[in-house]
């Protein structure tokens, strides 16, 4: 299990790298709304494009990237009307013609941006596969699926997320929790 930093993105070349839901939020989310280095995961996508590396992502990490970004949208159009989540609900929030605004425009992004660059992976997870997420530990139910794909496929994982520092699995990270592990 190797860990790499953004210096290292060149040692990666003929890798598979799997794209975490929030580095997809820092690419194309756009903001950024976690307070990260939006640009130092732009440098490490546009090197792993240049070198022609396989991106990949799976279906669980566009759901995620779909749902967190609707949620944003969601929490702009509260604090730009001045709501609450107690007076005007996420359901409410929906059918408003600003949330088919905002999901369309997520929609087209999956479309144009993402599915365009990465080659989404697939894995029919088996009963014992599942049973064996249950265990409780620091990573969360999707995230255990995503380190149980990149380990299947050798990918090294690009992600933010400090609760994979202790996976078994080879990591690319901005996040110093990560790479200094």
């Amino acid at each position: 299990m190797e860990r790499y930093s953004p210096n290292d993105v060149s040692r990666l070349e003929g890798r598979g790298v799997f794209f975490d839901a929030n580095v997809l939020i820092f690419l194309y989310g756009g903001g950024n709304p976690e307070g990260y280095q939006q640009s130092v995961y732009s440098r490490i996508f546009s090197e792993l494009v240049k070198m022609k590396n396989s991106l990949h992502v799976d279906y669980i990490v566009i759901s995620e990237f779909v749902n967190r970004l609707f949620r944003i949208g969601y929490k702009s159009y509260l604090d730009f009307n001045g709501l609450d989540e107690k007076r005007f609900s996420f359901k409410e929030y929906r059918a408003t013609p600003e949330a088919n605004t905002c999901i369309s425009g997520i929609y087209s992004t999956v479309e144009n941006d993402i599915l365009k660059h990465f080659r989404v992976i697939g894995k029919a997870f088996t009963k014992e596969d599942i049973t064996g997420f249950l265990e409780v530990d620091n990573l969360d139910f999707s995230d255990k699926a995503i380190e149980m794909i990149c380990r299947e496929n050798r990918f090294v994982l690009l992600t933010d997320d400090a609760d994979f520092a202790k996976s078994e699995i080879d990591i690319l990270s901005a996040n110093g929790n990560i790479v200094s592990q």
